[in-house]
């Protein structure tokens, strides 16, 4: 079953306004974080210009069956840009029924999630967010403890789920042991302990995962990936923002040291909205400034040798009246790490035929992989100034 890559990865994939985005782990663990799959839209503002399927369908191991695995997806929040086309594409339902109809879905073998997709009611969510909603359903009626019994039992392959942030969703109640709320770790994924990888979850708190007068985007899975390649501090950070706002993020910062968040690479929250870096309306006369803490995160580690990068998962920015992406909080990005450190998906390497952006993660830090070796895994280019030098964190 397994394709052993020997590597870790993670692939950054064009999507418009959406987030798709494929961490591989050298042990061939996949984990998939959100996915808008445009193939087969109608709106023209999210055409597909990348075959993402044809991608994982090539990438992640299959069975004795010939049944596609992947070992996580993650959803950060129920938007239908982070979850389009779920249920055409990967497979919902038991998985001992699955058929010759189901051929080439990929089964999950362990969904993640927020509690915000049950504290929302049905009508609120898209159709592909019901999908998910009705799947997760379905995984946690197998995890209902019988009478007597002190924890939950290990469901299987297909059936597993862990909920991120910690909630008073009665719903959720019997699933304590497959909750991690945010200031903790994460090294177990799909029933694999990982020794070189881990996830610590910065978000959501838990006020954001229960308050029903927040916005889906305010309650979105925040993750920060932590490698230690060939050691035993950590030499490599992506942060994973999600659709996060500056609400969470004043939250974040308020618990966690700027040496703690500090990162190698950082996707932009909300496509590159205006909102991560103030509440103002960025259409007020005059333009309203930039809080000074937020600049200051992402200004953190820029003396240092280290090369930073920040990834704007969005359509092609533009200097106009659009949020997201933002044209001034473009700028911003590209003042605390250097324009040639900042990506926008839908531009690499350019606007006609973007690819996704790879990034092998050592113990010098991460390496991104030259544009005409995207499917050599071996290929890349260093991403720090010192490639010779081991980096810690300490």
């Amino acid at each position: 079953m397994a394709k052993v890559s020997k590597i870790n990865q993670i692939a950054f994939f064009h999507v418009g306004n959406g987030d798709t985005i494929l961490l591989s782990l050298k042990d061939d663990t996949n984990i998939l974080i959100d996915c808008n799959i445009t193939k087969d839209s109608c709106d023209p503002d999210v055409e597909e210009k990348y075959d993402i399927v044809g991608y994982l369908l090539e990438k992640l191991p299959r069975d004795s069956n010939d049944r596609p695995h992947l070992d996580v997806f993650i959803l950060s929040h129920p938007d239908i840009d982070h979850c389009r086309s779920i249920a055409k594409y990967f497979y919902m339902g038991d998985p001992d029924k699955y058929g010759e109809k189901d051929k080439d879905k990929i089964i999950i073998d362990e969904l993640w999630f927020a509690p915000r997709v049950f504290n929302e009611h049905k009508n609120d969510l898209n159709n592909d967010a019901k999908d998910f909603r009705k799947e997760t359903e379905r995984r946690i009626k197998l995890y209902k403890k019988e009478e007597g019994d002190e924890d939950v039992h290990d469901t299987g392959v297909g059936n597993r789920v862990r909920i991120i942030g910690s909630t008073d969703n009665e719903k959720l109640e019997d699933l304590k042991n497959v909750t991690t709320p945010a200031g903790q770790y994460v090294s177990i994924f799909n029933s694999k302990e990982q020794e070189e990888f881990k996830f610590f979850v910065l978000g959501p708190v838990k006020a954001e995962s229960d308050d029903t007068e927040a916005e889906r985007n305010e309650c979105s899975i925040i993750l920060k990936a932590e490698f230690n390649i060939n050691s035993k501090e950590t030499n490599n950070v992506v942060i994973l923002a999600g659709d996060s706002r500056i609400e969470n993020w004043r939250r974040i910062m308020n618990l966690n040291s700027e040496e703690d968040l500090r990162f190698d690479i950082f996707l932009a929250p909300h496509h590159c909205s205006w909102y991560f870096f103030s509440m103002e309306d960025y259409k007020k006369k005059p333009a309203p400034n930039a809080e000074k803490d937020m600049v200051s995160f992402i200004d953190y580690g820029k003396d240092s040798e280290d090369i930073r990068v920040i990834i704007a998962s969005c359509k092609e920015i533009k200097r106009n009246e659009d949020n997201p992406p933002h044209y001034r909080a473009a700028n911003l990005y590209k003042e605390a790490v250097g324009e040639e450190n900042f990506y926008c998906l839908a531009t690499y390497p350019d606007a006609d035929a973007p690819k996704p952006l790879i990034f092998t993660f050592t113990e010098n830090g991460p390496v991104k992989q030259d544009i005409e070796e995207t499917k050599k895994e071996s290929a890349a280019v260093p991403l720090i100034k010192t490639a010779s030098t081991p980096k810690t964190y300490g």
